[in-house]
């Protein structure tokens, strides 16, 4: 049934506590659990089959839960991992010297794909004004692009994206994108960031072309939130306890599943897009009033 497992969450990929390869830590960072998990070598990155890389998860309790301090609570938490680790890529002490291209990706006509797009229309652009003005209101040159999906524009959104790198140039790409996880109830609960990139609709449908450093060509993040679990992989793990005949299994993952959200989608979508562009604005742009 491993076939069956869908998810984009490096974390429920592998248990790297006791295996080689792997550098795992726990931190708790008052209402949020911040866990770093650094997937060192190629056969460490095999065995998750995931990319080698740095992957920050952000756990929190049900966004629909919180209010609205709590949620700026995480949206500051997820600006200082932003911070952090765009200095670790770019060396930045001075933003506005800085170009970064943030990426809507996904289709904001379907809910639990419109995290991108919905992100994106939140962010403060800011490639349009002057270099000084960037630097009284110390923020680097932000452009946003959202390239929608193949259905809508009838060109692939990879293109899209790779055409809008080379047009302008930045220093690093940003990705905000919706994502799958195997628990349902890692949904509308956690945020992770990775610098290994995408591959977006991997954690469904088999992904399209990789978006990362190598294919881009210059430094990127990846950061989302599940959104969807497959039901396949629900019934999986709702069922992995059991002792089922091999029939049974090898039935099981065969059957081609169908995505399974929460009854409150938008209410997530809606809160978690918030926090996305929050975090992006503090750590790069210019934060809401």
């Amino acid at each position: 049934m491993k076939k069956s497992i869908q998810t984009d969450l490096a974390l429920e990929r592998t248990s790297p506590a006791c295996q080689a390869g792997y550098q795992y830590e726990e931190r708790d960072l008052g209402l949020c659990k911040h866990h770093l998990l650094v997937i060192r070598t190629s056969r460490a990155a095999k065995a998750a089959n995931c990319p080698k890389g740095v992957y920050h998860t952000l756990s929190f309790p049900p966004l629909t839960a919180l209010g609205t301090c709590e949620r700026q609570e995480i949206a500051y938490q997820l600006s200082l991992l932003l911070q952090e680790m765009t200095k670790k890529l770019l060396n930045m002490h001075q933003p506005e010297e800085e170009r970064i291209l943030i990426i809507g990706i996904g289709n904001r006509q379907q809910t639990v794909d419109a995290i991108g797009p919905r992100c994106a229309d939140r962010i403060h652009a800011t490639a349009q004004l002057s270099h000084d003005l960037r630097g009284r209101l110390c923020c680097a040159a932000l452009a946003v692009f959202c390239p929608g999906v193949s259905a809508q524009s009838g060109m692939k959104s990879e293109a899209l994206i790779c055409a809008a790198v080379q047009q302008f140039r930045p220093g690093l790409v940003v990705l905000i994108d919706s994502l799958a996880a195997r628990s349902i109830d890692r949904i509308g609960t956690t945020i992770q960031l990775t610098d290994a990139g995408i591959a977006p609709g991997s954690g469904v449908r088999g992904g399209g072309t990789a978006l990362n450093a190598e294919t881009l060509g210059c430094p990127t993040l990846a950061i989302g939130c599940p959104t969807v679990t497959d039901s396949t992989t629900l019934l999986h793990d709702l069922l992995s306890t059991l002792a089922l005949p091999r029939r049974i299994k090898k039935r099981l993952s065969a059957v081609r599943g169908c995505l399974v959200c929460p009854q409150q989608a938008d209410d997530i979508i809606d809160h978690a897009s918030a926090i996305l562009a929050d975090a992006i604005n503090r750590a790069f742009g210019v934060p809401d009033a």
